[in-house]
């Protein structure tokens, strides 16, 4: 049997860019980019601001990654920075984070994004269809748009769907704020909401996939959950909105604060997956 030295991998072999590029299997989706969106420096002496777009070209520049490399998306017009390098397929992904140069570059890149308004909000090791193999990370703005007076201009009620097991919390409670961890972290707590109709066919198939995943992780969970209907002039006074980047339309938001018993106007059972 071959053993392999992974501290003599070629160097060029961990950083080469792909033109043929496919998506993954984990519903990673591509966009055009879009510069219109900004967000303000970190750390900066003045009140600046700048694109992602120039964030990502400094980034190009200084650590030399490549168009294919290191990419700003937008599905919602919330900019986020995508990047991901291909791998030697002989590599184990348990391995992946004993390489040196991968490790090393790892941490300067998310320090570099991190001084520049960008954190880490996924890592991942995976496959595509063509068995190659990728390592991707995705940052999200750590400041965004409060788009507060817009939804309450536009909208008199949100929707925040959640498992019938939490209900019971709720109803004493109300909805707390929680940090999110799968399948992308938040920089802070956060409620997710969703502005428009929860019978479109949008929010149906997010809530069938939220609840396929559950079903995958739990076979006991049978897809059972509880939509509640918010007043939006009945939250505190304070509440920003902001645009869930990853969302599947505009119409999906997130606030930061916990939303009272007072503002929850309806509630009804259903089933999703």
């Amino acid at each position: 049997m071959c053993y392999i030295d992974i501290n003599d991998i070629p160097m060029a072999m961990l950083d080469k860019c792909y033109l043929d590029y496919e998506n993954l299997y984990d519903d990673t989706n591509f966009f055009f980019l879009d510069e219109e969106y900004i967000v303000e420096i970190e750390n900066s002496n003045d009140s600046s601001y700048s694109s992602a777009m120039d964030v990502i070209e400094q980034l190009q520049t200084q650590y030399d990654l490549s168009d294919f490399q290191c990419r700003v998306l937008h599905p919602n017009g919330v900019d986020f920075v995508d990047i991901k390098t291909e791998l030697p397929d002989y590599l184990m992904a348990s391995q992946v984070y004993l390489i040196p140069k991968i490790n090393n570059n790892y941490n300067i890149i998310v320090e570099f994004l991190r001084k520049n308004g960008y954190y880490l909000s996924k890592r991942g090791i995976q496959r595509d269809k063509k068995h190659r193999l990728w390592f991707e990370l995705v940052f999200d703005p750590i400041k965004q748009l409060n788009i507060a007076q817009q939804a309450l201009n536009k909208h008199r009620y949100a929707y925040h769907t959640t498992p019938i097991q939490n209900a019971d919390s709720i109803d004493i409670e109300g909805i707390k704020a929680q940090k999110a961890f799968k399948p992308y972290e938040s920089y802070q707590k956060r409620v997710y909401l969703y502005i428009g109709n929860p019978s479109s066919q949008d929010y149906v198939n997010m809530m069938n996939d939220i609840s396929k995943k559950m079903s995958s992780k739990n076979k006991n969970f049978v897809g059972d959950f509880v939509e509640y209907e918010i007043r939006l002039n009945k939250l505190p006074q304070d509440t920003d909105f902001f645009i869930d980047v990853h969302g599947y339309s505009k119409d999906f938001v997130y606030i930061t604060t916990d939303i009272p018993i007072s503002a929850i106007t309806n509630s009804e059972e259903k089933t999703y997956g």
